[in-house]
């Protein structure tokens, strides 16, 4: 099967979609984490308890955020490929939807990693 303009643009905005949800979820996992601490807590001596467990769960979801991003990622390289074997576009189509991808997902083959 190649790539026509139709289905290059619909994988494009597919990825988009996908980066732009990552990118939101990892802000607000980052801002939980921040936020965990023992001092927002009661003194019930279960603080520092809760807050590992919590600490426990942001390291977790940040794993499994990475793996997200790294299928996204290659979702992104294979694309380009498919963008750049197609004969259904024209050079300058291929040119344009290269460079929208790369736009979208910065560089191609590399993921942002999360701080744990």
């Amino acid at each position: 099967m190649q790539l026509d303009e139709s289905m290059a643009n619909s994988q494009l905005k597919l990825i988009a979609e996908c980066k732009e949800l990552l990118d939101s979820c990892e802000k607000a996992s980052e801002s939980l984490r921040e936020g965990q601490t023992s001092l927002i807590w009661t003194a019930d001596g279960k603080s520092v308890a809760l807050a590992e467990v919590l600490t426990s769960k942001y390291n977790a979801s940040v794993k499994w955020l990475k793996d997200i991003r790294k299928e996204v990622d290659e979702a992104a390289v294979n694309l380009d490929k498919a963008i750049k074997e197609t004969k259904l576009l024209d050079e300058q189509s291929k040119d344009a939807f290269s460079a929208q991808l790369v736009s979208v997902v910065g560089t191609i083959g590399h993921y942002k990693p999360m701080p744990i």
